[in-house]
């Protein structure tokens, strides 16, 4: 299934669309008793930049092979509206945080613009 994902590094906010699997009780059977109904686990199967490299032994030697990552419901947004939303209360909470911390103003162009500057990348 496709969801969407915000991403924010180094002052830029990126929000990306993933291809994702829900982990099943037969892969993960801490799924049955460690999440409620309605919340879920789920493999990043595309981008391959969700993949982490991990280090395996083959026939004795060291391999590194790349893994999906595994994130939680509450990170994977249904729609790229939905994503957004999320994405623009990140960035005021960021300014909100910044002010209270640093005493470092900002303005509602400010907000605007770092609105605008949002990206997002289809797959």
């Amino acid at each position: 299934m496709r969801k969407f994902t915000i991403q924010s590094k180094k002052g830029k906010t990126v929000i990306m669309e993933v291809e994702c699997k829900v982990i099943t009780p037969m892969e993960d059977p801490s799924v049955l008793w460690a999440l409620k109904p309605g919340e879920y686990r789920a493999r990043i199967l595309a981008p391959e930049c969700f993949h982490q490299r991990v280090e395996t032994d083959v026939n004795g030697k060291k391999e590194f092979v790349l893994v999906p990552d595994v994130w939680c419901w509450h990170a994977l947004y249904d729609d790229k509206g939905q994503a957004l939303a999320a994405a623009n209360k990140l960035i005021e909470q960021e300014f909100e945080f910044n002010k209270r911390k640093y005493d470092k103003e900002y303005t509602d162009a400010d907000l605007a613009a770092a609105f605008l500057a949002i990206e997002v990348v289809m797959l």
